[in-house]
């Protein structure tokens, strides 16, 4: 209970920080376009000041501060602000129309960062002892403005989810972990612990392991594991399917339009057919219900639509093997379904 009431009462005061934080960015933004630069700098002061800065809310402090700072003649201030947001975000865009006043640092800025690079943050490869994992790492191989001080680890491991902030030493950081495999993804922290960089994402995390065989083949559904109280499926719960499945059942809904399409053909070219044997006759044995023009006509029309409705057949059958092959079988495999002769072929590898 006690432990339940810290949460919230922790939750509530990041919540309260973080909104704080944005609306403070939001008055010094209103304050410079009401031209009050020397309050809106204070303001964006106090802002950039506080910890644990998301990137997003850091990069819109660095644009506002560089504004204003060029905004009332201070130069250095400008420079200094617009290096820190290119090097972390080169293709940044200031929001707004600015004068040549501000554009200038601004560029200067933008052709400092390309003489001397962005900043990197990358993922090392795995430290492994005795045939197991022991430690996950990162590096920073470039940091022009000198920004960055430690690293925060978000790690999965067998089914349990941490986080480890670990100082850089070197230019790299490492985390040690236990179990096999292990999801982890990391932020790189500045002096305030405002977030510079990022590697990885409880999106898209990057997945470690000794032993390859036991490393996951597809993509990873979910960072936060599945526990009793959530594993369990609802009866109108929707199925989940691998990619290759969704692809598969892409391709029986072709198959049966094809189908359907190869149907309504072959009707139309027997009613064509059925025209020109119904033609009814005179007492002289000639045709008098349908014209030579027409019965030609209507001859082209069912041999055309005879056609057409052999390829959507055909289509359908090609369409409904590879689907099953890519539903039936896990491992990876390349199907193409490309014309041949009168009909479609086949070709590709299987798992």
């Amino acid at each position: 209970m006690a432990r339940g009431i810290a949460w919230l009462w922790l939750t509530l005061c990041l919540s309260t920080v973080a909104g704080a934080e944005e609306n403070a960015v939001e008055r010094a933004a209103a304050l410079a376009e009401d031209l009050r630069f020397s309050e809106a700098a204070r303001v964006l002061e106090g802002a950039r000041a506080q910890p644990g800065l998301d990137r997003p809310t850091l990069l819109r402090i660095l644009e506002l501060q560089g504004v204003v700072a060029a905004s009332i003649g201070r130069v250095d201030a400008a420079r200094t602000a617009f290096r820190t947001l290119v090097v972390l975000e080169p293709g940044y865009a200031l929001k707004g129309n600015y004068s040549p006043k501000v554009m200038a640092p601004y560029y200067e800025a933008k052709g400092w960062a390309l003489e001397h690079g962005r900043m990197q943050f990358e993922a090392t490869p795995a430290r492994v002892e005795d045939g197991h994992l022991a430690a996950v790492g990162v590096r920073v191989p470039k940091d022009p403005m000198r920004l960055a001080a430690r690293v925060r680890f978000h790690l999965l491991e067998e089914g349990v989810e941490r986080a480890a902030e670990v100082p850089l030493a070197e230019h790299e950081a490492h985390a040690l972990v236990k179990g096999e495999p292990v999801l982890w993804w990391a932020e790189l922290l500045g002096e305030r612990g405002e977030v510079l960089e990022q590697v990885g994402s409880t999106e898209n995390p990057v997945v470690e392991t000794a032993r390859p065989e036991v490393k996951p083949t597809g993509p990873v559904a979910r960072w936060v594991p599945q526990t009793p109280s959530n594993a369990a499926a609802s009866p109108f719960a929707f199925p989940k399917l691998e990619s290759r499945q969704w692809t598969a059942v892409g391709l029986a809904g072709g198959a049966v339009l094809a189908t359907v399409g190869g149907v309504y053909f072959g009707v139309q070219s027997r009613q064509a057919r059925a025209q020109i044997q119904q033609a009814t006759p005179n007492a002289q044995g000639q045709v008098v219900g349908l014209t030579q023009r027409d019965a030609f006509a209507l001859d082209a029309e069912a041999r055309r639509d005879a056609v057409v409705a052999d390829v959507l057949f055909v289509a359908a059958g090609a369409l409904v093997t590879t689907g099953a092959v890519m539903w039936f079988n896990a491992g990876p495999a390349k199907v193409a379904v490309v014309p041949g002769g009168r009909g479609l072929l086949v070709s590709g590898v299987l798992p």
